[in-house]
């Protein structure tokens, strides 16, 4: 129950979600929160083609205001929505988290913003039309593999929550997409710089449940910085986490992940430790066995390690994903050469098989490597690791992404 400043108390807030999209073409909109003395508080700004969810409570009311000219757009207030400006002018709502309707986006640079297939059948992939068809296959490959012999609920709660993945072109810069364009220049907050200059690849969550990563790592192409680890299976863990799982099921992960703190596990400086959506996303990478670096996780970077030092995460990544025999390197588009000898030396020791069925695309994919450059190889998700209920002001929605969330509108083309 809350408490006002009269000294009565208040209806205890029930929780909601407002989906904020835009099919206009020219116009950028600030979001704001109306408070009690109808003071505008400024959430977030909605780009055009795009759209974000914006967790909030059912009495809390929402204006939309041209960014530029101040003309008031639309308003709402009530229980979970989905609020459109439509591209003749008009706003639409409708109850409950729906689609939006989709818009053409075409860059000169890149060709046109579209839909390039679906990995299970059912989880979008876009890119623009610089991305090649043999990375969108990887896309597909990979997704499924983690997918495979996951719990069905995982691939259903996904769908309903809106996931979808996203490739960023070999030449393209993760602000180059759409659903980050609003992010550019913005820093990481890491220390790793801008997002541009830090990352590859993020997290699919529910204030931008798009799950991204870089065409050169699909590919394994020269210069790729993250060469050494796969990051769609670290960034679509977490797309897992924050969109697939259940509340008390997320509980349990951060519980574990309290466990290993508290016992020492792990170095607390490396990258696994930042966080429990790190953690389980590190420990994706290592029940996939999608990584050969150890920094990151104090050593942790195969499946039969996981079980030996985290007992507990090793039992969630089996009630999660299963305990199926795909690992990535298996089927990867180069072979880390140790990894290969690892494998040959635990199957004479009765160890088994690995799966090595891999996506269907050309043998030799026509691509041009990506250029080297000097960046930091630390990575930023955009995985919320959890929401805070707020009683004073509606809920934010991620950690690094709080302010500027949002996500695209593509067109509805399919690439032949």
């Amino acid at each position: 129950m809350g408490q006002e400043a009269g000294g009565e108390q208040e209806p205890e807030l029930e929780a909601c979600t407002v989906r904020f999209a835009s099919a206009r073409s020219n116009v950028v909109a600030r979001v704001c929160w109306v408070t009690g003395n109808d003071t505008e508080v400024e959430y977030a700004r909605l780009w055009p083609g795009c759209w974000f969810n914006q967790p909030t409570y059912t009495t809390h009311p929402w204006r939309l205001r041209d960014a530029e000219t101040g003309a008031l757009l639309a308003e709402y207030v009530g229980g979970t929505a989905t609020v459109t400006l439509l591209s003749e002018g008009g706003v639409r709502c409708e109850p409950g988290l729906r689609r939006p309707p989709p818009a053409d986006i075409v860059d000169e640079r890149w060709g046109a913003w579209r839909l390039r297939g679906a990995a299970a059948g059912c989880i979008p992939i876009w890119a623009f039309d610089c991305v090649c068809l043999e990375a969108v296959c990887a896309a597909e490959h990979v997704v499924e593999s983690m997918l495979r012999d996951a719990d069905p609920a995982v691939l259903s709660a996904l769908v309903d929550s809106g996931a979808e993945l996203a490739i960023i072109g070999r030449e393209q810069s993760t602000c180059d997409l759409p659903m980050y364009r609003h992010l550019r220049g913005v820093s990481c907050g890491n220390g790793g710089g801008s997002y541009d200059e830090a990352t590859r690849g993020l997290g699919g969550n529910p204030g931008c449940p798009t799950t991204s990563c870089g065409e050169e790592n699909l590919l394994l192409l020269p210069g790729d910085r993250y060469r050494h680890e796969n990051v769609l299976v670290h960034e679509f863990g977490h797309a897992v986490m924050d969109l697939g799982l259940p509340p008390s099921l997320r509980a349990e992960i951060d519980a574990a992940y309290q466990a290993a703190q508290a016992a020492g596990s792990y170095d607390p400086s490396c990258y696994m430790m930042a966080n429990a959506s790190e953690y389980w996303a590190e420990g994706s990478q290592a029940w996939f066995e999608a990584t050969v670096r150890e920094d990151v996780t104090s050593g942790v970077n195969t499946r039969q390690k996981l079980r030996a030092r985290d007992p507990a995460l090793a039992a969630l990544m089996l009630r999660v994903y299963g305990d199926g025999s795909w690992r990535y390197p298996a089927t990867a588009p180069q072979q880390w050469p140790h990894w290969r000898e690892q494998q040959q030396q635990q199957q004479q020791q009765g160890a088994g098989k690995i799966a090595t069925v891999g996506p269907s695309a050309a043998a030799e994919p026509q691509v041009q490597p990506v250029a080297s450059r000097k960046r930091s190889r630390r990575r930023v998700s955009g995985g919320s690791g959890g929401m805070q209920r707020l009683m004073a002001g509606p809920r934010r929605i991620t950690r690094s992404l709080a302010r500027l969330a949002s996500s695209c509108l593509p067109s509805a083309s399919m690439r032949s």
